[in-house]
């Protein structure tokens, strides 16, 4: 089962990004009102703080994890786009990817660091 940790976090990711950027068409950059960037950073602090909270992992790794599912399911829709809609959609999509990191890495550390400084007695 410790093996498999790893793959969580990048699961709780993969779903952050299918959640803020398959639903919606590439030129608008608002869900439900709110910035996708914000939404990314607020999932991804949240889903850090609450594995953290449930498990110990080193709190790098998890956000790192979290922000590569994210970087994951950005870049297939970037893949969908260019191959299905339009070749010319994602002229910078290096700059996407970046951007998709770091409205999520810094979040999902903090979520991280403030989950494993949590005490031990609310744990148990």
């Amino acid at each position: 089962m410790k093996k498999y940790l790893k793959l969580i976090p990048f699961l709780i990711g993969l779903f952050i990004g299918i959640i803020t950027y398959w639903f919606q068409p590439y030129n608008q950059t608002e869900l439900g009102g709110i910035s996708i960037w914000l939404i990314i950073g607020a999932l991804s602090f949240i889903g850090a703080l609450i594995f953290s909270f449930l498990n110990e992992p080193k709190a790098f790794r998890l956000a790192f994890f979290i922000s590569l599912g994210v970087l994951l399911a950005n870049l297939i829709r970037i893949f969908y786009d260019i191959q299905f809609w339009d070749p010319t959609s994602h002229n910078l999509a290096p700059f996407e990817l970046i951007f998709a990191f770091v409205c999520s890495f810094p979040s999902a550390l903090v979520g991280a660091y403030i989950g494993a400084f949590i005490p031990i007695s609310f744990k148990s």
